[in-house]
């Protein structure tokens, strides 16, 4: 990925925010377009700060396909470890 040296870069996923962190400082956000559930951090000299929210937590968003239901979308919190 080549960064521009000012303004947003929207990355596609988790991995590539942490294997960008390795080469250079930055900050993530983002919001869950469910439950409006916000995730944020910095990487700065690859040390990760400032994470919210502080408890060690992954946030889910799943698509139900049963056919009981009408493949509407749950969020839950899921601890990592």
């Amino acid at each position: 990925m080549i960064l521009p040296q000012r303004g947003d870069v929207y990355v596609k996923c988790g991995a590539d925010i942490l294997l960008n962190g390795l080469k250079i400082d930055l900050k993530a956000e983002a919001r869950c377009p469910v439950c409006g559930s916000v995730t944020r951090f910095q990487v700065i000299q690859k040390r990760i700060e400032d994470l919210t929210p502080k408890d060690p937590i992954l946030h889910v968003v799943e698509f139900d396909m049963r056919p009981e239901h009408l493949g509407g979308v749950e969020c839950e919190s899921t601890h990592i470890f």
